[in-house]
């Protein structure tokens, strides 16, 4: 987000914006949805095999503002507020084993069109 393109006012920190953290915060409801091939027999050669494999997935975030540089003077104007924490989040690697005959489940989901 580059917030000189945008007009967003820099004399205090907008919660249309920023999210304001307090100490030792855990958000239950943060989650993400990913979606893996494990298994198609008609893809040759895209290593489409997984299963009796396990996967490793790591998530990194980056919460650098634009223009560059301008994390360090919204620090110090805002310093009132909080903390600004700019910079890259990167998750542990978390393992997923996927099973050799995984069991058969229904694909039933909103977001098919059959």
């Amino acid at each position: 987000m580059d917030l000189s393109e945008r007009d967003i006012p820099l004399n205090a920190p907008s919660k249309m914006f920023f999210k304001f953290i307090q100490p030792n915060f855990e958000d239950p409801w943060l989650s993400e949805h990913i979606e893996i091939v494990v298994h198609d027999p008609g893809a040759e050669g895209t290593h489409s095999e997984l299963r009796g494999k396990s996967l490793f997935l790591q998530l990194e975030l980056d919460h650098g503002l634009r223009p560059k540089g301008i994390d360090r003077q919204l620090r110090i104007r805002w310093q009132d507020s909080g903390f600004l924490w700019t910079g890259t989040v990167r998750t542990q690697p978390i393992e997923i084993s996927i099973p050799q005959s995984p069991a058969a489940s229904v694909c039933a989901s909103w977001y098919r069109i059959d």
